[in-house]
């Protein structure tokens, strides 16, 4: 059947109409106009946000943030620290778009460059549209993903490079394939592609691996922290869905042995459904499956008891544990034992 539909960046290319100062610098007013376009998928922009805040907080920041969003750079040094503080002040988009209907938003003019330079897509141009379960369920079965979890959400993948790749595999075979990787690397594969020289995995040999089995790459997702204020919680974990030229040099299991061989391979032969591409050109990255671990954040009208009862939970859970100790110690108390008889 037919592909779901990948958009063009037509959200931001509306956005940069907004007129400009004389001297080329963005107003608050504009830059409030161009969130605005941006903010009418909120759900992927809650998703780019949350992998830019996961990379953020990685204590691998020099290669997991990448690209660096230039408004924090000081005299060609990163300052991370402000960064991360800004980023603790980020109001939900929820809110933003809230405030931004009302002529209420009140984000310094760095704040705001930050908010629209990441889901505008830095350089790269990285876009995400959320799919409606119809098209979500069609990228699904380009790969075998039965009997498996299914994503909590799908979302079509656009960056700069897209519309050359779709020039260059049109009417070329292709195999689909799925990416697992920890949370926090995410920014940077969407921004740059999954690239072979970060592939650490090497039994069977080097290049980038991924699978036709879902499962297998759920095995190497593993969730992690994201943004606090996203709607879908702060644990949630993500994979690729890769679209791979068939190119003599891309190794998968098949009656071939030489094309499942791979030189310095430790394992011997490509097992079944796994594919090891060793040229960053011969794939490219289609769609998002994102799995949501966590209750997505409390609405800003929550009853006050039940937002701080989320917020505290840990302190909570230890003011209960010291009140069951003090308990157990009262009843075992020979005293305490003395005048529960005497009431009786």
């Amino acid at each position: 059947g037919e592909l779901p539909r990948i958009e063009t960046r037509e959200v931001f290319e509306r956005g940069k109409e907004v007129d400009l100062e004389e001297d080329g610098e963005e107003n608050i007013s504009s830059l409030c106009a161009r969130l605005s376009l941006l903010l009418e998928d909120l759900l992927a922009c809650d998703v780019q946000l949350s992998l830019f805040v996961a990379a953020c907080c990685s204590y691998r920041q020099d290669s997991t943030l990448r690209p660096f969003p230039p408004m924090f750079m000081v005299e060609g040094e990163r300052d991370v620290e402000s960064l991360l503080a800004a980023v603790k002040e980020l109001p939900s988009l929820t809110e933003v778009l809230k405030l931004l209907e009302e002529d209420k938003l009140e984000l310094n003019m760095k704040d705001l460059k930050l908010l629209v330079w990441v889901l505008s897509g830095g350089p790269s141009n990285l876009h995400l549209r959320s799919l409606s379960k119809t098209d979500a369920a069609e990228a699904m079965s380009l790969a075998d993903a039965t009997n498996h979890p299914p994503p909590s959400h799908v979302l079509a993948v656009t960056t700069s490079s897209s519309n050359r790749w779709m020039a260059d595999s049109r009417d070329k075979k292709t195999f689909w394939a799925f990416h697992g990787s920890r949370l926090d690397n995410f920014y940077s594969i969407l921004n740059y592609g999954l690239q072979q020289h970060r592939t650490k995995v090497s039994l069977f040999g080097e290049g980038i691996y991924l699978c036709e089995d879902l499962g297998v790459c759920l095995a190497y997702s593993s969730r992690g922290v994201g943004w606090p204020r996203s709607v879908l919680g702060s644990s949630i974990s993500c994979l690729a869905l890769a679209q791979v030229l068939d190119h003599p040099s891309v190794k998968l299991h098949t009656e071939d042995r030489d094309r499942g061989a791979v030189e310095g391979s430790e394992g011997g032969r490509v097992p079944d459904k796994y594919i090891v591409v060793r040229n960053n050109e011969l794939l490219h990255i289609r769609y998002l499956l994102v799995y949501k671990h966590s209750a997505a954040t409390l609405p800003l009208t929550s009853n006050w008891l039940v937002v701080f009862m989320n917020k505290h939970r840990m302190l909570l859970l230890l003011v209960a544990y010291m009140a069951m100790l003090g308990f157990i110690g009262l009843s075992n108390s020979t005293w305490v034992q003395r005048w529960l008889r005497r009431l009786r």
